[in-house]
């Protein structure tokens, strides 16, 4: 075969490996989500195996990041052999730094155009990052072959002086780039982190649940923190609506305290949602020092939550109907001195009671189901003490750094690895649920691994 031909033949196999992409391209959500599925699932059964004693909560974040994981370095590994094959047929009569630009220029460009065919695929969407990670796949393609390359030369019987010159450029090149690629995956992993939203399914289960509420799904959103994604919260307000909550419960920490913050963001994500779903509210930290710092701005902020339909409980009840049934539910709204205070030495010896809880928002009922939203996980205890069925928490924004099989890293309480950071805690028949929240604020305004959430809890009545 002449130098022709194999022009030729390496051209062809471009334009086939191109029609290889496109093809994986063109299948929807279900089809590509299969083929990734089946790798996580292998992994997790793995995991599984490893760690039997794991949470689910644990299994279904490392689900999210290893199923996301697979999907890119498929997006990564095609482009991969794509870079080797576009760079190896433009051949040697161009110079490397042109051949070099050349390849990467193809790879980039068939990159937006497999990202924009991608636009009009049913469940698949646009999105520039997985250009980045295609153009990222193709570069090290091209190193594959530059290396490959420079091997050859050596064996072919190139003065090592000459080579390891050679080398020293090109690694001091491949250096550069790769300080550029760990800080683009930083910053890739800090925006993944704040802005892929994830939803939470959980299914509480209990006898004392009456038969009417069986099926009955609450939607809880937490630590909203005036979060404002890229679509202008549009996507978060569609997710929840499409749920089709029969509530939604907010948790407390909706803005954020001492920072100018009015509370305009969730204002304006409030009439977003479907208008027929109650939305109540128990206010967390910030909310509270708002209320001692700023009262008169505290005080507009409620009255127009109020004038938008939500209720909020201020250490009170609501009895929710359904069906001549009933349950109850409350919201607990504690004093500050139950939030960690770094000036306060004594906190650690500071605890709420269930006997506090009761002078604050009365006893439960035994004989009935009862849903108690407080805004802080750290007295579980005490909360399941005073009769609560199902407490619904945040605060801990999943402990905003969160390292697989350990769990979340910070609190707001100033502690390292908080016992309850995010999913289900279960003390007897007693539940709580911690949401990871949306936002983000404090010290440690970050997100790693750790997805801004929203929670379908499912109520299931045990027969």
């Amino acid at each position: 075969m002449n130098e022709k031909q194999k022009k030729v033949v390496l051209w062809i196999s471009v334009v086939v490996w191109m029609g290889l992409i496109f093809m994986f391209s063109a299948q929807n959500s279900t089809e590509s989500s299969s083929l990734s599925g089946s790798v996580v699932g292998v992994i997790l059964h793995a995991i599984k195996t490893i760690f039997p004693d794991i949470r689910q909560v644990e299994l279904n974040h490392l689900q999210f990041w290893i199923g996301f994981f697979v999907r890119k370095a498929a997006h990564a590994s095609i482009y991969f052999v794509l870079g080797i094959l576009v760079y190896t047929a433009i051949g040697k009569k161009v110079s490397r730094k042109k051949r070099f630009l050349m390849t990467v220029a193809v790879c980039f460009l068939y990159a937006c155009t497999d990202e924009f065919h991608q636009r009009y695929v049913p469940g698949r969407s646009c999105e520039f990052r997985d250009v980045c990670i295609d153009t990222v796949g193709a570069l090290l393609g091209i190193g594959f072959v530059i290396f490959i390359n420079w091997v050859r030369r050596i064996k072919n019987g190139r003065p090592w002086k000459e080579a390891v010159r050679d080398i020293r450029i090109h690694g001091i090149l491949w250096g550069i780039a790769g300080v550029i690629f760990v800080i683009v995956l930083c910053c890739l992993y800090l925006y993944l982190g704040k802005n892929i939203l994830v939803t939470t399914k959980y299914t509480m289960k209990s006898a004392d649940i009456p038969e009417a509420f069986d099926g009955y799904k609450i939607l809880q959103i937490s630590d909203f923190h005036s979060k404002k994604f890229p679509d202008n919260n549009e996507g978060l307000a569609k997710t929840i609506s499409a749920l089709k909550p029969d509530i939604i419960v907010a948790t407390g920490d909706m803005l954020n305290a001492a920072q100018d913050d009015d509370g305009e963001v969730f204002l304006e994500l409030i009439p977003k949602i479907d208008p027929d779903i109650p939305i109540y509210y128990a206010a967390g930290n910030h909310e509270t020092v708002d209320e001692v710092t700023d009262p008169k701005s505290a005080g507009v902020y409620f009255e127009q939550i109020a004038e938008l339909g939500v209720v909020r409980l201020d250490n009170e009840k609501v009895v929710l109907y359904k069906d001549g049934e009933s349950i109850d539910l409350y919201g607990l709204e504690t004093e500050m001195t139950y939030y960690r205070d770094r000036r306060n030495p004594n906190f650690d010896k500071l605890k709420l009671k269930s006997e506090h809880i009761e002078e604050l928002i009365g006893p439960a009922e035994n004989s009935r189901f009862v849903v108690l939203m407080a805004h802080n996980p750290l007295y579980f205890e005490a909360y399941a003490n005073w009769g609560a069925d199902l407490t619904l928490s945040g605060h801990i924004h999943g402990g905003m750094i969160y390292v697989p099989f350990k769990g979340g890293m910070f609190s707001p309480e100033y502690s390292l690895w908080p016992q309850y950071y995010a999913g289900d805690y279960h003390m007897g028949d007693k539940v709580m649920f911690v949401n990871r929240g949306i936002g983000s604020s404090g010290t440690i305004p970050v997100r790693i691994l750790d997805n801004p959430e929203i929670c379908l809890i499912t109520l299931e009545k045990l027969q």
